[in-house]
């Protein structure tokens, strides 16, 4: 390894390897990881915790009703939700 491997690792190991919720670090509710893949060396550089899903009905909620969701969480008001 070169120096500059070294110093990259010594970065990514001293990354947090758990997810920042509501202030709190948390482990993942998954027990799952995911890899971070180097684009420049296509290596895998680290792995990260998988969030579970915090909206699991989302995905199967037609469009209209999903801005409806969406903006209601984030403060906005739709005409139609």
């Amino acid at each position: 390894m070169t120096d500059r491997d070294n110093q990259e690792r010594a970065v990514v190991d001293g990354v947090r390897n758990q997810l920042l919720v509501g202030g709190e670090w948390r482990e993942a509710g998954t027990g799952r990881e995911f890899p971070v893949v180097d684009s420049a060396t296509d290596r895998c550089s680290a792995t990260l915790p998988t969030p579970a899903p915090t909206t699991p009905v989302l995905p199967s909620t037609p469009p209209f009703r999903r801005t409806g969701v969406l903006d209601r969480r984030f403060g906005r008001h739709s005409p139609g939700g």
